[in-house]
């Protein structure tokens, strides 16, 4: 016969508090239609006068890919979002990731809030950090930015 080892059964402890994470996206090209056509329609001309120029599909489409890459965050939705750890911006070709802890300055701005890790302002500023853009949630993404970086 076996002897059920004794488990000591301890109350469940409470579940940290988690903050629901804050999630929006932006579509610049649907915002601004004609924009992005005009853009499409220079990227399929750009492609054009490549291949008149060179006569290689290959470089003709490099150059539309490099200009459809370059303009990613206006031509395709941009999904951003805040949580404890970090605010992220997310496109269809990549995305940036900033813990809380690494931002030393945030800037307010009439289309959003850019987060960014250096303490002074700088020409590396547009190249480093995040761009929150704002899609009618100003006040709640300025409140999430200002609670979680006080909380550090």
């Amino acid at each position: 016969m076996e002897v059920a080892a004794e488990v000591e059964v301890r109350p469940a402890e409470p579940a940290a508090t988690r903050e629901e994470p804050l999630c929006w996206r932006v579509h610049l090209a649907v915002e601004r239609p004609g924009r992005a056509a005009l853009l499409v329609a220079v990227a399929l001309g750009s492609g054009a006068l490549c291949y008149s120029l060179f006569g290689n599909w290959v470089f003709a489409l490099a150059s539309v890919g490099v200009l459809l890459a370059a303009t990613a965050e206006f031509l395709f939705p941009v999904s951003y979002r805040l949580d404890e750890a970090g605010a992220e911006m997310r496109c269809l070709f990549g995305g940036r990731k900033m813990d809380w802890s690494e931002v030393r300055k945030a800037y307010l701005v009439e289309a959003g809030v850019k987060l960014s890790p250096l303490s002074t302002r700088s020409r590396l500023e547009a190249y480093r950090g995040v761009f929150l853009r704002f899609a009618g949630n100003k006040d709640e993404v300025l409140a999430a930015v200002r609670r979680h970086r006080e909380r550090l």
